[in-house]
């Protein structure tokens, strides 16, 4: 029994892990990458030389070896045929009796005037070892994105002696987390720790400032930033070409079932997958459906008629902590207009907020506590 598995990331290891588990003979992991799959959330600490490499790797490089899995580097995978298994990489084509799509997301780049060489990516491990070696202490760094990507971006590039200028388009930090309240105490926070926080912003060019080595950002207040780079900070999308090249079903991911089957022998996980409508995709859900859709792939190899499983989606709560600013969201946001926000009493510096709806739990937001966050967590599940 043979299984293909496109993508090293969480989703795929995991996939190649439960594809043995399942009784494959053969797992062979393709990735376009030239080091072992590494946890691509660990890329700013490395970054900003707060981690070393090998503590980024999801396994140690002996135990791909050691449990079964061929991994296969810088061999980024250009075709895939659903209906008989098939996958090309490097000219060839070879057969598997079923295949895991994990190749994941593409960092998005804003259509920005004058951009080119102006904004990096901080999406793979090249790029970070790219940001390592662009700054010194001292200089100004722009952080494009007030998400968790950029704040934890600005805190590290803060940590490492930098002058970090956070820009969101949005009114408050952390939208999709966080009220507007919460967003201001978060802010707050930031600036006491040399982050210069500008929101309601967005860039519209960026041009060679006449100091050496600068660039001057122009935003569309009319006012500009000069600094060494900018950093992406603003998100991703599912890396669709593939997927729809090889025909599977694509809307805003590649819609599965709840078996994660995609289409003939195919199945996805991860990043990729748009399942149940949604296609965003913490690094638990990753773990989770990688290990579904490995053990799915090889029952549906096996053809003995074994009933596939099912992946139950699980929100994953947000839990953030850097030099003791901590972070921690779950549920509903509360920014529609008819939820109910109660301000709890909190330790000092910290703020803690549950959003009700009709008297039920439907959100939490701490910043700066995580003091009986897990319990409220509990109660979301249940409710």
């Amino acid at each position: 029994m043979r299984i293909g598995i496109v993508g090293g990331g969480h989703a795929g290891t995991e996939a190649a892990k439960a594809a043995r588990q399942a009784g494959a003979d053969t797992v062979v992991v393709y990735s376009g990458e030239v080091v072992p799959p590494y946890s691509r959330p660990r890329l700013v600490a490395l970054a900003f030389q707060q981690a070393a490499a090998d503590e980024l790797w999801l396994k140690p490089a002996a135990w791909y070896a050691a449990n079964g899995i061929e991994l296969r580097l810088a061999t980024p995978v250009t075709g895939v045929r659903p209906a008989t298994g098939e996958i090309e990489a490097a000219g060839v084509w070879e057969t598997y009796d079923a295949v895991v799509l994990a190749n994941g997301a593409a960092p998005i780049r804003p259509v920005v005037t004058g951009s080119e060489g102006a904004l990096l990516p901080l999406w793979s491990y090249d790029q970070a070892l790219a940001v390592r070696d662009r700054f010194q202490p001292g200089d100004t760094l722009l952080v494009l994105g007030g998400g968790i990507l950029g704040v934890e971006a600005a805190l590290r590039a803060a940590g490492a002696g930098l002058k970090p200028i956070l820009v969101e388009k949005c009114p408050g930090l952390m939208p999709t987390q966080f009220t507007a309240a919460a967003g201001t105490v978060l802010r707050t926070l930031l600036e006491q720790r040399g982050v210069t926080v500008r929101t309601g912003v967005s860039l519209t060019a960026a041009m060679p400032a006449q100091a050496a080595g600068q660039w001057r950002y122009q935003l569309d207040d009319g006012s500009a930033v000069e600094a060494r780079a900018a950093i992406l900070s603003i998100g991703a999308r599912p890396a669709l070409e593939l997927a729809r090249h090889a025909g599977l079903p694509v809307d805003r991911g590649v819609v599965v079932t709840d078996t994660l089957l995609a289409g003939g022998r195919v199945f996805a996980a991860g990043d990729i997958t748009q399942f149940a409508g949604s296609t965003r995709c913490s690094v638990r859900e990753a773990l989770g459906q990688g290990k579904v859709a490995g053990a799915n792939a090889a029952a549906a190899a096996a053809a003995a008629g074994k009933p596939l499983q099912l992946y139950r989606y699980q929100p994953a709560p947000l839990q953030f902590a850097f030099n003791e600013i901590v972070l921690c969201s779950a549920g509903d946001p509360g920014v529609a207009g008819d939820a109910e926000l109660e301000t709890l009493a909190a330790p000092p510096a910290a703020y803690r907020a549950l959003v009700r709806r009709a008297t039920r739990l439907a959100g939490v937001q701490m910043i700066g506590t995580k003091q009986d966050f897990d319990q409220y967590v509990r109660q979301l599940a249940s409710a």
